[in-house]
C-alpha cells in the first residue's frame, strides 16, 4: 500500500523592502502589496520598523483577516511598528539585511532609496548560496573553501556590504592586510552603518601600523555600537602608539556601554 506524499505546510516568505523614508507612492504601493500577498495566504516579511515601506507593507498585509507580518529589527533601539506580529530583535545593525534576504522566498523592493534596500535586493539571486557556503567555511576555518565561495558571491554581488566585509574578513585571516583593508573600505563606504565592518577596518589598519588612519573607523564603529570592546581596545591600542598615552588610558577605563 502506497503512503500518501506529505506536502510541506510552510507558507511562503515574501520580504518587502523600502526605504524608511518613502514618498507618497511607494508607500502606497508597499501597503497595496502587503495586503495582495497576504490575501495569497503568504507571509510578510519586513525590516519590521514604525516608517517608511516597512510599515506600510505591513499595515496593507494586517488589513485581511489571519494574516502573519514578520518584522527582522536592526537592534532593541528600532520603534516596532505596530502592524507585525512577530518582531525578531536581531542587534545586528544593517548586517541584519542578510537575514531578511535569507529569511524569504522572494524579495520585491519599493523603492531603492537607501544603501540597506539596495544591499537587499543585490543579495537575492544566487550570491546568496555562495555567501552562506563562504560565511561557513569561515567559520570552521576552511580558509581555502571559503575563499572561493566568497570570491564567487564577490562576482555575482561585487558591490554588497556584507559579500564585502567578509571578503575583507577572509584576507585578514589570511594575513593579506593589504587585500583585506581593500574590502573593508569598499564594504563600509557601501554602507557606512555597518559597525562590524567599522571595526574590522579599525583593526586591520592599525595592525598595519595606520594608526592615525585607524582613528575615523574606530571612533564611528563606538558611535555604532558603544558596546564593541574590540573597537575600544584597537582604539586605545592606537592612541598609544602614537605616543598619545592620556586618551589610551582614557580608553582603557572605559567600559562597554551596557
Amino acid at each position: 500500500m502506497k503512503r500518501p506524499i506529505r506536502q510541506s505546510t510552510r507558507k511562503p516568505v515574501i520580504g518587502v523592502m523600502g526605504p524608511a523614508k518613502a514618498g507618497l507612492r511607494e508607500l502606497a504601493d508597499a501597503k497595496s502589496l502587503g495586503e495582495l500577498i497576504a490575501r495569497q495566504g503568504w507571509v510578510v516579511l519586513t525590516g519590521g520598523r514604525a516608517s517608511g515601506v516597512m510599515d506600510a507593507a505591513s499595515e496593507g498585509a494586517k488589513s485581511v483577516p489571519g494574516s502573519l507580518t514578520i518584522g527582522i529589527l536592526p537592534d532593541d533601539k528600532a520603534r516596532v511598528s505596530r502592524y507585525v506580529d512577530v518582531a525578531i530583535v536581531t542587534d545586528l545593525g544593517q548586517a541584519r539585511n542578510n537575514v531578511n534576504v535569507m529569511s524569504s522566498d522572494v524579495i520585491v523592493a519599493c523603492g531603492l532609496g537607501g544603501t540597506g534596500t539596495v544591499s537587499e535586493v543585490a543579495l537575492a539571486p544566487k550570491a546568496k548560496k555562495e555567501l552562506e557556503a563562504g560565511l561557513a567555511a569561515l567559520r570552521n576555518k576552511d580558509l581555502n573553501k571559503a575563499q572561493k565561495h566568497l570570491e564567487n558571491a564577490g562576482h555575482l554581488a561585487p558591490n554588497h556590504p556584507e559579500v564585502l566585509y567578509l571578503l575583507g574578513m577572509l584576507y585578514m585571516q589570511m594575513n593579506d592586510l593589504p587585500r583585506s583593508e581593500g574590502f573593508l573600505d569598499r564594504a563600509t563606504q557601501m554602507d557606512p552603518q555597518q559597525a562590524p565592518a567599522q571595526t574590522a577596518l579599525g583593526i586591520v589598519l592599525a595592525n598595519e601600523r595606520k594608526f592615525a588612519a585607524a582613528l575615523p573607523p574606530l571612533g564611528k564603529a563606538l558611535e555604532l555600537d558603544p558596546k564593541s570592546w574590540e573597537a575600544r581596545w584597537a582604539l586605545a591600542r592606537c592612541h598609544y602608539y602614537q605616543r598619545q598615552y592620556e586618551a589610551a588610558a582614557e580608553e582603557s577605563r572605559r567600559r562597554p556601554e551596557p
